[in-house]
């Protein structure tokens, strides 16, 4: 089994701070990582926390754009996604599961305690 992964920003508030005379660096985002094995898919959601940047990399908070934190994220998070990996690999590995009522039960007559005459 192949499973293809996609990591996907959350619109969820980012966490931002001021380190020295740099405004709003992002230090944190929400992300959820989805793969998919052609048939079913499973994800995890996490976050990713960023380093203070050099001021010579610090890019304004209002440039950013989904590519570059996206980027960021994946390097910042490079243990931890390779371990939801792993977690979504196994579970998708699983059979599928499903619920259905024993053969010999009606619907409806089962759920008052009845079974139908032989």
């Amino acid at each position: 089994m192949i499973v293809s992964f996609s990591l996907e920003l959350l619109n969820a508030p980012a966490v931002v701070t001021q380190f020295d005379a740099m405004p709003d660096v992002l230090t944190e985002v929400q992300y959820r990582l989805c793969g998919f094995d052609g048939q079913r898919y499973a994800y995890r959601t996490a976050t990713a926390a960023f380093a203070a940047p050099e001021p010579d990399a610090f890019m304004p908070y209002d440039t950013l754009t989904p590519e570059i934190v996206t980027g960021w994220a994946e390097a910042a998070a490079a243990d931890d996604i390779a371990v939801l990996e792993t977690e979504i690999e196994a579970e998708l590995a699983q059979p599928v599961q499903e619920q259905k009522p024993l053969p010999w039960l009606v619907p409806g007559i089962a759920s008052i305690g009845l079974t139908p005459a032989p």
